[in-house]
């Protein structure tokens, strides 16, 4: 029985080391392509599908009246009939948007911000149709997503990781991310191939990524900012690099708020952190020190109660600080690209307290894979030594 006991943990431990890559590889893949394939089958029609595809009419009918009944005719007839009864009729705000068009008019700016997922989808819109043409992008943006995982897993040696980095997409609510119609996905896929491109010392391929992420959802501005200062005070060799990327960043921001028609950055947080407001028109408050801090304390009551992302950070502080205490260092490039991950998230609430985790997943993300790849390293670093340390002198 203690043969069997000591044995079998043994053996599998053997098989596991033997076929982990293949098997976490197998895993990952069909983990992502499952999610993608339930997306296309079952498409998600929420009030986001209605107003990206307002966003991309809004180029054909300019006027109000005309974008309204464009954008509801398409809907009636790619949304079953049960569904699009509570998409115009399921409250007050859902009823005023069905019926008036200038209240509808006046949203579709802070969708239409989000210039580069509204071209993508304007090109699959045209291609593929309104009835399948979301789903495209978001298969397409799905295996962008599992190729630039898998090739950075494999490129650092991390590839037997991988049902860990499947573990924390679960709990970080990727299924829901990577079905609904939104640039989220898009975002956290640039975000994504950006900063493992840096942390692989590859700047340009990785500036390209993070503009591209901008272009998508501006807010990702905040991190390539916060990159420059991080960089220097660390004395990275990259910081030039990085302040190059947050110009040209800056400019992708400034060029989609522009292009998407935004509206204010205190009208737009008002809206969406503090009271929906069923019309943007002539919407113009004045700065509220009670308003922000109600939003504020509001939305982490929310992060903290019906989200994952405030509990995924808390455990990466905590992961930080146990690596500290024993003894593992993080190298120089990664201990850079960490600190500015895990600050943006912070700056992005405190900017706009929204305590939706698609907002900060994205920056989570990469954090957990360099810290995996942080404790991988340094165990298998302390394992080398110990082979190498004289018979009867114990590690320290």
């Amino acid at each position: 029985m203690q043969a069997l006991v000591e044995g079998v943990p043994a053996a599998m431990l053997q098989l596991w080391t033997r076929w982990a890559s293949g098997a976490g590889l197998m895993l990952l893949v069909g983990f992502v392509t499952v999610v993608a394939a339930l997306g296309y089958g079952r498409p998600v029609n929420n009030w986001d599908k209605i107003a990206y595809v307002a966003a991309v009419e809004k180029a054909h009918a300019p006027a109000p009246a005309t974008l309204h009944a464009r954008t509801w005719s398409i809907m009636r007839d790619t949304v079953p009939a049960g569904q699009l009864a509570g998409l115009a009729n399921g409250d007050a705000y859902r009823s005023r948007q069905f019926t008036d068009p200038n209240a509808f008019a006046s949203q579709i700016g802070m969708y239409g911000v989000k210039w580069l997922y509204v071209e993508v989808l304007r090109g699959s819109l045209s291609v593929f149709g309104v009835q399948h043409g979301a789903e495209v992008v978001n298969v397409g943006v799905a295996l962008v997503f599992l190729a630039v995982l898998v090739l950075w897993l494999q490129a650092t040696g991390n590839l037997v990781l991988a049902p860990l980095v499947v573990g924390f997409l679960m709990i970080a609510g990727y299924p829901a991310l990577a079905m609904a119609v939104t640039p989220d996905l898009m975002a956290a896929t640039f975000v994504l191939a950006g900063l493992l491109a840096l942390d692989r010392d590859k700047p340009i391929l990785g500036g390209l990524a993070l503009v591209l992420a901008v272009l998508t959802r501006p807010d990702v501005v905040v991190l390539t900012g916060l990159l420059v200062p991080v960089a220097w005070l660390w004395r990275d060799r990259l910081w030039p690099s990085l302040a190059g990327i947050f110009v040209a960043s800056a400019a992708a921001y400034l060029f989609a708020v522009s292009a998407g028609s935004h509206v204010s950055y205190w009208a737009h947080l008002w809206f969406s952190t503090y009271q929906i407001q069923a019309s943007m028109t002539d919407f113009h408050p004045a700065f509220s020190l009670r308003v922000y801090l109600t939003a504020l304390a509001y939305n982490l009551l929310r992060a903290a109660v019906e989200n994952t992302w405030l509990g995924i950070f808390i455990a990466g502080l905590g992961a930080l600080a146990a690596m500290a205490m024993a003894g593992m260092h993080i190298t120089g490039r990664r201990r850079v690209l960490i600190t500015a991950l895990m600050t943006a998230v912070v700056a992005k609430f405190i900017l706009f307290p929204l305590h939706d985790g698609r907002v900060y997943v994205p920056l989570l993300l990469p954090v957990f894979l360099m810290l995996l790849a942080e404790v991988r390293r340094n165990l298998s670093s302390r394992g080398l030594a110990d082979a190498h340390r004289p018979a009867g002198i114990a590690a320290q």
